[in-house]
């Protein structure tokens, strides 16, 4: 008779309701924007400036989010562990096994964790092809005279006045803008945006341009004149990525 009791109890499976579906969709939306880096092609793509959002608002939710609940819904899923279906195990452990991979990951910046300037910057490349005209710039920078390029970073009100800046520039509305040399001698264009947190923008020069490799963020190594002790200083690099022959985007690597 227990045995048969037992066999009931069982069978009673715990359904499959709405918050188990509410959880798996969370994960999806965890794994896809956070450490595989949707939230941040995004940003990248449609608005740039939407990053300090994902930085101080979508990731500090979904982070304390799965450090609460993903032990409480591995304690569940070990208590009830017979009332549940077999495929309901499977999926449920494989929800909690990868975002716990992803957690362990970003905790020891190893694994699968795609750093944010890699997808930004592809979403700001795909941007910077659909709204601004490089042919266009590129056309004006060949009636440039190159002794005004003097490869010095200009706010949007401190422009030259002695320049007479194409529309594709003005209204890209950038808050920094230089003017300089490439490796022919022939003008380019630096225009670039943000501010305290990161930078980003486009590098446009003529065709003929060579677009640099990425720029590895380093650390350099001095002595304090001040206590004579060594100390260590990050300089920032660059993540670049072609946009059309001689422009390209790039992205501060701090």
């Amino acid at each position: 008779m227990s045995n048969v009791t037992e066999q009931n109890e069982t069978n009673k499976n715990i359904p499959w309701n709405n918050k188990n579906y509410f959880l798996l969709i969370l994960t999806c939306i965890f794994i896809v924007g956070l450490p595989l880096g949707g939230f941040e092609y995004l940003s990248g793509r449609f608005w740039p400036y939407s990053f300090a959002i994902n930085v101080m608002c979508i990731f500090p939710a979904f982070l304390l989010f799965y450090l609460f609940s993903t032990p409480i819904y591995v304690l569940r899923l070990i208590i009830n562990w017979k009332r549940f279906s077999k495929w309901k195990r499977t999926l449920i452990i494989i929800q909690n096994a990868a975002i716990t991979y992803f957690l362990i990951c970003l905790f020891t910046l190893s694994g699968l964790w795609l750093p944010g300037y890699i997808p930004f910057g592809y979403g700001f490349r795909d941007r910077a092809k659909a709204t601004i005209d490089i042919y266009g710039i590129q056309n004006w920078l060949k009636t440039v005279d190159p002794n005004l390029c003097e490869n010095k970073m200009y706010r949007k009100n401190e422009w030259p006045k002695d320049i007479n800046y194409p529309v594709a520039v003005a209204t890209r509305n950038p808050v920094y803008l230089s003017l300089s040399l490439d490796e022919n001698n022939t003008p380019k264009i630096r225009l670039a945006w943000g501010g305290g947190m990161a930078h980003w923008g486009v590098e446009i020069g003529s065709e003929k341009m060579k677009i640099p490799p990425t720029k590895e963020r380093r650390i350099e190594e001095y002595t304090n004149t001040l206590n004579g002790k060594k100390e260590s200083l990050w300089h920032s690099g660059e993540f670049r990525l072609p946009i059309a022959p001689g422009a390209y985007a790039w992205q501060e690597i701090q």
